[in-house]
């Protein structure tokens, strides 16, 4: 997949991306270029993860260990990021559009919601839910707060960046004030008027300098509860989706002291990064959205970015954090990746149909993959015709199912799954599908044979 994208890298120039000095590639960034699995296996979070014994973290661990070997998905996420970047710096300077967040809003709204997204949607709901576990992780991490935020924070290597760039700001703005100062000395005329103007407008931004920067109080524990998928999913509900999870990891993890408002920025072109890598719409819509959070949320900024007029404002800003969007990035698509190898062809299939008095249920042997929706929907208008539609079911399900070890021997697991209680099939995530099948197993006594058998 990361050959997908090596296009990108074609675009930096000397660590310039478009070789354009204004935007700066980090060091940082460019070291995770030249040696990306080294860099993913030795940061903090993942060494933490590794370091816990609990089962709650075994799901995350599990993710962890795809992405320490995927090389391909660390440089895909890099360069993205770089892309993204890009695009929220160029919303950010747009005079075209006033209100940007209207502008990402409408583009999301317009955006085609077809199978990509959809096969998307359903897998971003698995990983949330069931491969990283999210409402039992949160949970868990809520209780040992004080041991999360002692993790040692990639966020120092931003706060450096940070004070590297004021550093200089402040050093030019003095250089600049002595120059002009010694210029008024001797100048005359427009000369020494020009100085004056330079003078007065370099002792009001180091004024703006002296100012206090504005603080947010401090977040507290990010709670999540499980996603369950809605009937008529759209861009907008999968942006929304990847976006909560990229601002678990930005806003609840990673990066805890640094203002709601403007992490909201961080997880927009995170989920933008996923969409891209996985080619799904809503990246475009992301970017205007992450640029009006900037640019209402700029009294919260570093005060270099704030007090001077810079056309790789947005850069500068995300650049730092940058390899906080590249780890939620990589998190995100290798627990989604996880869910795609999860995804097979089911040895036996089975309908479903749920009455308290009256469940229904039937085998069918269906060999050819593109007919599964087609045949589970026949199936299960046979059961409904059954007794004359005279049973109503209050949920009706298609699932594939293989059998797998388990601590009891063969165990059923879903890996296919469809809810055809409406008119048409509409594919759902196997976690959602699983928990159906365990529940009515239980509420009516029985086993799924691997036989084949259609009782009527």
């Amino acid at each position: 997949m990361a050959e997908a994208f090596e296009y990108l890298r074609e675009r930096i120039k000397d660590s310039f991306w478009l070789g354009k000095e204004i935007l700066t590639i980090t060091e940082d960034i460019n070291n995770v270029l030249n040696t990306p699995q080294e860099w993913f296996r030795n940061l903090p979070l993942v060494q933490f993860v590794e370091s816990m014994g609990e089962p709650v973290f075994e799901p995350i661990k599990k993710v962890i260990e795809i992405a320490k070997e995927a090389r391909d998905i660390i440089t895909a996420a890099v360069l993205l990021t770089l892309e993204s970047i890009y695009g929220v710096n160029l919303a950010f300077n747009s005079k075209t559009h006033e209100d940007l967040a209207q502008v990402g809003n409408t583009m999301l709204n317009n955006n085609s919601f077809g199978t990509t997204e959809y096969n998307l949607y359903i897998r971003a709901i698995d990983a949330h839910n069931v491969n990283l576990k999210l409402p039992e992780l949160s949970q868990k991490l809520a209780e040992i707060e004080e041991l999360v935020d002692s993790i040692p924070e990639m966020a120092e290597d931003a706060q450096n960046v940070m004070r590297q760039k004021e550093g200089d700001a402040y050093a030019f703005l003095h250089q600049t004030k002595n120059e002009m100062e010694a210029l008024l000395e001797t100048a005359e005329g427009a000369a020494r008027t020009q100085a004056r103007r330079i003078l007065n407008q370099v002792i009001k931004l180091l004024e703006k300098f002296a100012e206090p920067i504005e603080e947010e109080p401090e977040k507290g524990a990010i709670i999540l509860a499980p996603v369950a998928a809605v009937a008529v999913p759209t861009v907008v509900t999968i942006t929304t989706l990847v976006t909560q999870i990229a601002n678990f990891f930005l806003t609840g993890i990673l990066l805890k002291s640094m203002a709601t408002s403007v992490a909201t920025a961080l997880a927009q072109v995170s989920a933008s990064v996923v969409l891209k890598y996985f080619s799904a719409t809503g990246a475009n819509g992301l970017r205007f959205l992450a640029a009006d959070a900037l640019r209402n949320n700029v009294h919260l900024l570093p005060k270099i970015w704030r007090y001077t007029a810079m056309q790789g404002f947005a850069w500068g800003f995300l650049m730092a954090y940058a390899p906080f969007i590249v780890l939620s990035s990589i998190i995100i698509i290798a627990a989604i990746r996880l869910s795609q190898d999860e995804q097979g062809f089911a040895e036996h299939f089975y309908v479903f149909a749920d009455n308290d008095n009256a469940p229904a249920f039937a085998y069918s042997n269906i060999l050819n993959p593109n007919q599964i929706r087609d045949e589970l929907h026949k199936i299960k208008n046979d059961l409904v015709q059954i007794n004359d539609n005279a049973v109503q079911y209050q949920t009706i399900m298609g699932l594939g199912i293989d059998f797998v070890e388990g601590a009891n021997g063969k165990e059923p697991k879903v890996v296919e799954s469809y809810d055809l209680s409406g008119p048409s099939p509409v594919k759902i995530p196997n976690s959602v599908a699983q928990e159906f099948y365990d529940q009515f197993s239980a509420k009516h006594n029985i086993g799924t044979p691997s036989g084949q058998w259609k009782p009527v």
